[in-house]
């Protein structure tokens, strides 16, 4: 039962509505005779509607006793009046009232107006419980936008940029503003766009999600590599009208992966090599040992011999391909004088000649990689001296490897640093200088051969150099 407050400075006219409002249904708390009264008398009943007269004695009249009530109470005032002149009513509107019953009333207009003001409350109540929560899921939206790892972006159905959540900056380096409105295929790599359009246009054809990998080009020009789950928006005739993409930044997954892959390569030939190489050096060697039981006759014994020293060389270099794809993790400073200085331990009969030092950045594959040159050039070249010159290039560390061997042939220069590349009699698994490549290239510098004059070859690497 809806509770009214009745404000009239007329008894008569407060009686004959309080009769007729209880004979409707209604609830009359009380009933004021001023403008003061009424504002007190709302402040300790809180009804649900006020019926006010617009002139009432006082300091406060009727339209001044709705707009305090209006203000701190929010209760629904309903004006009585005998007046309905166009300045009471512009004044009375400002009040903002939920209705106007100009005296002398009738029943059905009082029980429609205080029903539709009732209604229009409740209306305004449910109106703003539902703001409320819309902007209270409209805050927390916004919080996870803000604070989501992932990358959303909400497109058209050309791919133009409608929306990009804030982490747009911490993956790509953009400012979202900077993109929106824009083709999202802009920052696609070239070589990705035409499969990811063929990706989209068959979820758009099936109406299904699709799932793509990719690279989007960072701000400062590199790309990253992003995995992205697309969804389709579609209108009330279920056409597509847009896409919503969560894009995720797996830059390092991809790495991880490419890094698995090669170990599993580099392993896979370990194991290839290993088996292939040592079961034809020891078949050999027991051939060998057979015979020299037979026929003891030296040649036998070198043959053994020989054969032992490429299966313990085997073992070596198949150990440095290990520990370059165990060990190279992390880049830091070396001098590389240290490093050479600690190689050439090994080979007493060489005469080395040293010059220059610097400070390289490299991993602990550096001595191997020194280490697989001299080596290629006493085992292979036949070499009993070697000269390395340390000097600065621009802004890189060149370290030049020359020796006084026989060379290499200009037709397979190109060739020397590939895997498994074997070329004379000498040559074994064709991994050494492979290595190298590959260490030269995760430090981030590169190498390359020349010929040496008058004669053997030179090995060029470019580290980058620390200052």
């Amino acid at each position: 039962m809806a509770k009214i407050l009745i404000a009239d400075d007329e008894v008569a006219v407060t009686t004959q509505m309080e009769e007729r409002l209880a004979n409707m249904g209604y609830d009359v708390t009380e009933s004021a005779s001023s403008g003061d009264e009424s504002v007190d008398l709302a402040r300790r009943f809180h009804p649900d509607a006020i019926l006010m007269d617009i002139v009432m004695p006082g300091r406060m009249d009727g339209i001044s006793a709705a707009r305090k009530i209006r203000e701190e109470m929010d209760i629904p005032v309903i004006f009585l009046t005998a007046y309905a002149d166009d300045n009471t009513v512009r004044r009375a509107i400002k009040t903002n009232p939920y209705g106007y019953i100009v005296k002398p009333f009738h029943e059905k207009g009082v029980k429609a107006a205080i029903e539709v003001a009732l209604y229009k409350k409740k209306w305004e109540q449910s109106l703003a419980a539902a703001n409320k929560k819309l902007k209270k899921g409209e805050q927390m939206l916004r919080l996870i936008a803000t604070n989501m790892n992932d990358l959303v972006f909400m497109t058209d159905l050309n791919g133009n940029i409608q929306y990009a959540t804030p982490s747009l900056k911490d993956i790509l380096g953009y400012e979202t503003e900077e993109r929106i409105g824009r083709p999202s295929f802009e920052l696609v790599h070239p070589e990705d766009i035409e499969n990811l359009k063929t990706i989209f246009a068959n979820a758009i054809a099936t109406s299904t999600p699709a799932k793509a990998r990719y690279r989007l080009k960072h701000a400062d020009g590199h790309y990253v590599w992003v995995e992205a789950a697309g969804n389709f928006i579609f209108d009330d005739d279920g056409q597509a009208v847009g896409a919503i993409l969560n894009i995720r930044d797996i830059t390092d997954r991809k790495q991880a992966e490419e890094e698995i892959k090669n170990h599993q390569e580099h392993l896979a030939l370990i194991n290839q090599i290993l088996r292939h190489d040592l079961t034809n050096d020891l078949v050999v060697i027991q051939s060998a040992l057979n015979l020299y039981n037979k026929t003891p006759e030296e040649e036998y014994l070198k043959e053994i011999s020989t054969r032992t020293e490429r299966c313990l060389e085997l073992i070596g270099q198949m150990r440095e391909l290990e520990t370059f794809i165990s060990r190279h993790k992390e880049l830091k400073v070396f001098e590389i004088r240290d490093a050479i200085d600690e190689v050439k331990k090994s080979y007493s009969s060489v005469k080395f000649k040293i010059k220059g030092k610097a400070r390289v950045m490299a991993d602990e594959s550096l001595n191997s990689v020194i280490d697989n040159i001299i080596r290629n050039a006493v085992n292979h070249g036949k070499a009993d001296r070697i000269t390395i010159t340390t000097g600065k290039e621009r802004d890189l560390c060149e370290v030049r490897i020359a020796d006084n061997g026989t060379g290499i042939p200009d037709e397979i220069k190109e060739k020397v640093f590939e895997e498994g590349f074997i070329h004379g009699d000498t040559g074994h698994t064709g991994l050494g200088l492979h290595i190298v490549e590959k260490a030269m290239k995760s430090y981030g510098g590169y190498t390359w051969v020349e010929d040496n004059e008058p004669k053997g070859a030179v090995i060029i690497l470019r580290f980058k150099m620390v200052k």
